[in-house]
């Protein structure tokens, strides 16, 4: 199955965000609703279109993300991988907009945002890692980017909640683990690395 992703703002690869929202809904259809766990690791950066295959062992490509989705049926292997063309279209995305009215709490370490905007989930959560990250890692060399995320009983389908963001380890020099939260109740992790 192809995915049509555009471009978010400048950015000339395809956003990790996207990829996440397009296949938990389609996890969540291949389910009969949310799963009950999701992760997807990203190992590429993507600048073409995607081909999503559900199950096997994987493509013959390059995989640019992996990952499985569990639910009553039992755990279910996904694959992202390029195919050849060009993206077309691209939608506008401004990371700081998402992010202009976070507040911090624990000395840096936990972001807290309120509940009503415009963007999904993961759209609110990524940007929030990254500020953080920013601030707790001013002399990190390089730049954080979004690697990975393991949801526990998430459901993109739910009542506005604030979002709160917790840095809670960095492992080695180059990852770090961030649990996220919709209101009091945590829903996953999410890990960036150092590129």
């Amino acid at each position: 199955m192809i995915l049509s992703i555009p471009y978010k703002g400048s950015r000339d690869y395809l956003h990790g965000t996207d990829m996440f929202d397009r296949v938990i809904s389609i996890a969540s259809k291949e389910s009969g609703g949310a799963p009950e766990v999701f992760e997807i690791s990203f190992h590429a950066m993507a600048n073409k279109p995607l081909v999503l295959q559900i199950g096997g062992d994987g493509p013959a490509r390059a995989t640019t993300a992996a990952g499985y989705f569990q639910g009553a049926a039992g755990k279910v292997r996904f694959f992202l991988s390029e195919t050849d063309g060009e993206v077309v279209g691209r939608i506008p995305y401004a990371e700081e907009e998402v992010v202009r009215n976070m507040v911090f709490a624990d000395q840096g370490a936990t972001a807290l945002m309120g509940a009503l905007n415009p963007f999904s989930d993961i759209e609110v959560w990524i940007p929030m890692v990254k500020e953080l990250h920013t601030r707790l890692f001013p002399e990190a060399n390089g730049k954080w980017v979004f690697a990975r995320a393991k949801m526990s009983g998430y459901s993109p389908e739910h009542a506005p909640m604030e979002y709160r963001v917790q840095h809670t380890a960095k492992l080695g020099h180059k990852l770090t683990r961030n649990e996220v939260f919709l209101g009091d109740r945590k829903v996953g992790d999410i890990f960036f690395s150092l590129m």
